[in-house]
């Protein structure tokens, strides 16, 4: 068995999607499975999510077991209280709180309806845009998937040109373009024919010309931001890990907002977005079984037919990584 490539090096340091921002009110918490340990979800009375390690750092307690006390989340055993940083604000039996005092904790940003959390110990960019997308976006539902392989394996498959036409009925009518902005970001940009076998690639030849003009950025290993060049509709689609073979992949689609809109303009746009979606995770669903126990690694990779998949293994061997909080509480 191939080891899995960041059982040694940590994952990569970048943005992560946790949850739906609906799925959490105000006062709320939640267990969560996520980079192969327990974590606690919550949000205070001011709006901002706060995401901790799962049990309390004084004896072990489960934090879930608590509740969220205005701002803080806290103990269900002995009452402390700690902060969305992770700091402890409160301690009953101190009448005080002990700042020094701290359980392991990671940021939190919330945009496209969906929290996020950076893999490090702060953000070393921003969460980016669609490419060619600036401005207020439009976003539709978010759509989730369960992945039964490592989290980054669609990135890889973004560049694994060989199996577009064979999994996605998309034949390539020139070579991709392939470009680093700098470290952490990937891109590819390609003009495929549609091949119509499915219900989503006679509504996309439909609603589109029969050759579609894609730009996909990869962040980190983690987000894939893609833009249709014909259609003006964006997207997104962020991989959460949950163990090493288990991951979560979050999709929407994105359009820019231009101008006032009216109630018809709005509603029109809902449908269109939705939509977007709705292909794009029709685009994916083929994956799921090709992909199920994968176990990514670069192989025996052939000069001329994998030169863009040993483009994103160089890429993700060179990501900054962090090993993160996994250690027991204690330690």
């Amino acid at each position: 068995m191939v080891p899995s490539r960041h059982a040694t090096k940590g994952y990569p340091r970048s943005w992560y999607p946790i949850a739906r921002s609906s799925e959490l009110k105000g006062g709320q918490h939640q267990a969560i499975r996520a980079f192969s340990a327990d974590w606690i979800l919550f949000r205070g009375i001011s709006g901002e999510a706060g995401f901790l390690r799962r049990h309390c750092p004084h004896m072990g307690a489960d934090l879930v077991q608590g509740g969220v006390n205005e701002n803080s989340i806290e103990c269900p055993l002995h009452g402390w209280r700690f902060s969305r940083m992770g700091v402890c604000d409160h301690i009953p039996a101190l009448k005080k709180s002990l700042p020094h005092i701290e359980t392991k904790s990671l940021p939190c940003y919330e945009s496209y309806g969906i929290i996020f959390v950076f893999w490090g110990e702060n953000p070393e960019y921003e969460l980016p845009l669609p490419p060619q997308m600036e401005g207020d976006l439009i976003c539709s539902h978010v759509h989730t998937i369960e992945l039964e392989t490592e989290h980054h394996t669609p990135c890889l498959n973004t560049f694994d040109l060989q199996h577009f036409e064979r999994i996605h009925n998309r034949r390539f009518v020139e070579r991709p373009k392939i470009f680093s902005q700098y470290g952490v970001h990937l891109q590819i940009e390609y003009k495929a024919a549609i091949i119509k076998r499915r219900w989503s690639d006679y509504i996309m030849a439909w609603i589109g010309p029969s050759n579609t003009r894609v730009v996909i950025d990869c962040w980190g290993s983690s987000l894939l931001m893609l833009y249709n060049r014909d259609t003006k509709i964006g997207g997104m689609v962020a991989m959460l890990p949950i163990e090493h073979n288990q991951s979560r992949v979050f999709i929407l689609a994105a359009k820019e907002e231009h101008g006032k809109r009216s109630i018809i303009r709005g509603f029109l746009d809902q449908i269109t977005v939705g939509l977007g979606a709705f292909l794009m995770k029709g685009f994916l669903q083929p994956d799921l079984s090709a992909l199920t126990n994968m176990q990514p690694y670069d192989g025996k990779l052939i000069d001329g037919l994998d030169d863009a998949a040993q483009l994103y293994w160089d890429y993700w061997q060179q990501l900054p990584r962090w090993a993160g909080p996994l250690t027991p509480q204690g330690d």
